[in-house]
């Protein structure tokens, strides 16, 4: 574990810019649907929203990520991460109760693989990125408040191939939202893929401009009984209906302002039409890991 988390530090250390690669590494946010199952199991779920950090990995193999989000508290934005009696930082593949399959927590590619199983993760404190409720060494999912690193330690043994994959689950509560920043490091070669300002949106934000206001009206009203937009599915059951419409209404002109940077990423409605939210390479070691 400690080459995994010697792997993460180095990728900060060097300053050293390098020309992107043919292997690469591309994240994202995708919407997960919430089963009725885990509604049912916890009724905290009934007006959550859930997302998916996905990787996709061409020529190459994530092996380990940091990761910081903190969620919006200004104006009338409220909420926290869902994080239920049971948690734990690693997403469980099989979940005592259904409703801890959206437990806000860190997975790797293995995890979606034949044979794979819990010990593939290992999860370790943030030290790049300032934790404003815990020591950098310590990973907290708590509140609103993610700040972690996590990492696969099969390394270069890994099976998986080029394809997208879950690495992380986010569930929020409220109308809140935020924004991810963070960086993923693969077993090929000396990169660090970076994802800056890659938005969780606020409950009622259609179109990933930071506000509710007409536009996302409009978005709701021209797709209203649509089973195929996305977009203006607030709460991803499958249809545009009423319920998205109250979003919008009861939300009407909350905003959330992002930090310093360029939003470079924003949720997309499938794993297939993932986009890159931000690449870039930098000299940093990046090697195989296991438990020390």
């Amino acid at each position: 574990m400690r080459l995994i988390k010697a792997a993460l530090a180095a990728v900060l250390g060097t300053g050293i810019l390098a020309p992107v690669a043919h292997a690469t590494l591309t994240f994202s946010l995708v919407k997960a649907p919430i089963t009725t199952a885990a509604k049912t199991a916890d009724a905290t779920l009934n007006t959550a929203r859930s997302f998916d950090l996905m990787v996709t990995q061409t020529g190459e193999k994530w092996q380990g990520s940091a990761l910081q989000l903190n969620l919006g508290a200004t104006g009338n934005l409220n909420g926290s991460l869902y994080t239920p009696t049971g948690h734990s930082n690693i997403l469980s593949n099989t979940p005592a109760t259904a409703n801890l399959g959206y437990d806000t927590a860190v997975t790797t590619p293995r995890f979606q693989q034949p044979g794979s199983n819990a010990g593939d993760a290992d999860v370790l404190g943030n030290s790049d990125y300032k934790n404003p409720v815990a020591s950098s060494n310590v990973a907290t999912v708590s509140g609103a408040t993610m700040s972690i690193s996590w990492g696969d330690k099969q390394g270069d043994n890994n099976n998986t191939v080029d394809g997208t994959f879950r690495i992380a689950r986010i569930t929020v509560t409220g109308n809140t939202g935020g924004f991810l920043n963070g960086y993923g490091v693969g077993t090929s070669g000396n990169t660090a893929t970076f994802f800056n300002n890659l938005y969780l949106p606020i409950l009622g934000d259609s179109n990933g401009d930071f506000v509710v206001n007409q536009l996302d009206l409009n978005a709701v009203n021209q797709n209203f009984l649509s089973t195929t937009n996305s977009a203006p599915d607030f709460n991803a059951d499958g249809v545009v209906n009423q319920l998205d419409l109250n979003s919008v209404n009861q939300n009407f002109l909350n905003t959330i302002t992002p930090p310093p940077g360029p939003a470079l990423g924003s949720i997309v409605p499938e794993p297939a039409s993932l986009g890159i939210v931000g690449l870039m390479a930098i000299g940093g070691l990046c090697r195989r890991s296991r438990r020390a």
